[in-house]
């Protein structure tokens, strides 16, 4: 059961490590933002130019994110790192960045941005995937599947002696398939 669940996360973390292949590919083609929330208060998730931005507004009153999920797309994915306001460091040439600005119109309030790359993203779903497949297909430690029972005694082994270390009857060695 417990091989069965590691195997689902995986085929999960392999999926969506795919998704962001695909985003991070589209993202220098395309902006893509999704938006929740009105002008005093909204979270926005966007992909540019092989970036993830992260834009967070707020008034300062209690959170209360009102209204759906807005799609919105730009033909010049540049334009959305732009609205960052990231300025020209190293850390933003690879695709890092972070800045925070105090508005006033329409809603006084602070606007953070946060960017990370696509690549990052991609690192951090991927590991799942690639953990379950080396245990699955390269490892010597045994599985559910390899415990054998000893037909006189009924001792249980996760290896397979030679004998018994019980009663000492002689094992048969089981075939691999």
């Amino acid at each position: 059961m417990r091989e069965l669940f590691r195997g689902l996360m995986a085929i999960k973390s392999l999926l969506v490590a795919l998704m962001i292949l695909g985003l991070w590919g589209r993202s220098y083609f395309a902006g893509d933002q999704i938006r929740r929330g009105d002008a005093a208060q909204y979270i926005q998730l966007g992909s540019a130019s092989g970036s993830i931005v992260l834009t967070y507004g707020h008034d300062g009153n209690p959170t209360r994110l009102t209204g759906s999920w807005h799609y919105l797309q730009s033909r010049d994915p540049r334009q959305i790192l732009a609205v960052a306001q990231l300025g020209d460091s190293v850390w933003n040439r690879v695709g890092f960045g972070f800045s925070h600005e105090i508005i006033a119109s329409p809603v006084r309030g602070l606007v953070v941005n946060i960017v990370m790359p696509h690549w990052l993203i991609f690192l951090l779903a991927i590991p799942t995937a690639a953990r379950w497949a080396m245990r699955r297909w390269f490892s010597d430690e045994p599985s559910e599947d390899d415990i054998l029972e000893c037909p006189s005694c009924g001792q249980m082994f996760a290896r397979v002696p030679s004998a018994c270390p019980v009663c000492g009857q002689a094992l048969a060695i089981p075939e691999f398939q």
